[in-house]
């Protein structure tokens, strides 16, 4: 190839085309719109595979990322939604839940709930044709006619009320919400606002224990007081449990002094029994003994008579004779007639026979 050739080759591969780009997956409107937090948690979950996200639906999108939330530990949950919301949002959130709607519980607001409450919120405009003709039937503050009477008998709509409420929740100095006399309960209700209902409750509970007696909690994030019932709740289940273990320790103390003493009175029982048994077992032996001793040294008291003789020996020597008061009765060989042995019936004259007497019977 020649040098012009080769150039015009290099000339025409410099300024070729670059391959086009992979076409980027669509997605659609709802995907566009999430959170890349909450999209990241889809992909990393894998509950969607990656090439078919981009055709969810907004209920499935919804759905998925309902469940990649819930696959994820408390504290991790905690902190995916501290990225997604800041802390007006979760404090709105919490101020429009269903449970702060119901007045029968009471329930704390935090810090930032209070001060999000608290907050002037944009009302509704009216196009004034309730101004017209108002009088003296209308709201004293914009002239609305629908009005409310408050206890001291002026008139607030709705919107003026709510204001009123709020500055008087405020602040200690401001505290309680007042007109011409002071606003109770019955009468914040009337301002259409469950929240403010129990921020009030909340606060008439704090102002009423007087400030050197407050305790509030000590984490900063948080410093909201804590009323002396649940004080009082905590020491009472203290108190119960302090109960409970002293129970449970004399008890056991109790089944102890139990065991102690059953367990010495069987070892008791077993001694006594172990000796009687030992006792009474070396006597019969002793017997037996005795009685072997005898035949095999004498070998003529093989006779059943004189065994017998010899066997009652033995018994009473082996037994003090109190408790054997007898006599042993012999037949003499020659006569048949029966004579009272020589051994005697008195314990005050028994005495043992000797060998030589045994030898003499059984002659």
């Amino acid at each position: 190839m020649s040098r012009r050739h080769h150039q015009q080759h290099i000339r025409q591969a410099a300024v070729a085309p670059a391959p086009a780009p992979a076409p980027a997956l669509e997605r659609s409107r709802a995907v566009e719109e999430l959170h890349p937090v909450l999209l990241d948690l889809i992909l990393r979950m894998n509950i969607v595979p990656p090439g078919e996200i981009g055709s969810l639906s907004e209920a499935a999108l919804a759905n998925a990322v309902t469940l990649a939330i819930s696959m994820l530990p408390e504290d991790e949950q905690t902190r995916i939604v501290s990225r997604i919301m800041t802390d007006d949002e979760i404090a709105e959130e919490r101020l429009n839940h269903p449970r702060l709607q119901n007045l029968q519980s009471r329930v704390a607001l935090s810090q930032n709930e209070r001060r999000l409450l608290l907050r002037a919120s944009p009302e509704p405009d009216d196009d004034g044709a309730n101004e017209d003709e108002a009088g003296a039937n209308g709201c004293i503050i914009c002239f609305d006619r629908n009005a409310v009477a408050v206890p001291c008998g002026c008139r607030y709509c709705a919107s003026c009320l709510r204001e009123l409420v709020r500055v008087g929740l405020r602040s200690e100095a401001d505290f309680p919400p007042r007109c011409c006399r002071p606003f109770d309960e019955a009468t914040v209700r009337l301002a259409g606002r469950p929240a403010l209902v129990h921020l009030f409750r909340q606060l008439s509970a704090e102002y009423a224990v007087p400030p050197a007696q407050r305790l509030y909690c000590h984490n900063p994030g948080c410093a909201s007081f804590i009323p002396a019932s649940a004080i009082q709740a905590a020491a009472r289940d203290e108190a119960n449990a302090t109960a409970l273990v002293l129970i449970i320790t004399l008890m056991g103390t109790i089944m102890s002094i139990i065991t102690c003493i059953t367990g010495s009175i069987i070892v008791s029982i077993f001694i006594v029994v172990s000796i009687v048994v030992s006792t009474i077992a070396s006597t019969i032996m002793g017997i037996i003994m005795d009685i072997i001793m005898g035949i095999v040294s004498v070998p003529s008291l093989v006779r059943p008579q004189s065994f017998r003789n010899m066997a009652m020996t033995v018994v009473m020597l082996r037994f003090p004779p109190f408790f054997y008061p007898m006599a042993f009765q012999q037949a003499s060989p020659q006569s048949g007639e029966h004579k009272v042995s020589a051994y005697t019936t008195s314990c005050s004259s028994f005495r043992p026979p000797t060998h030589a007497s045994r030898l003499e019977d059984a002659r």
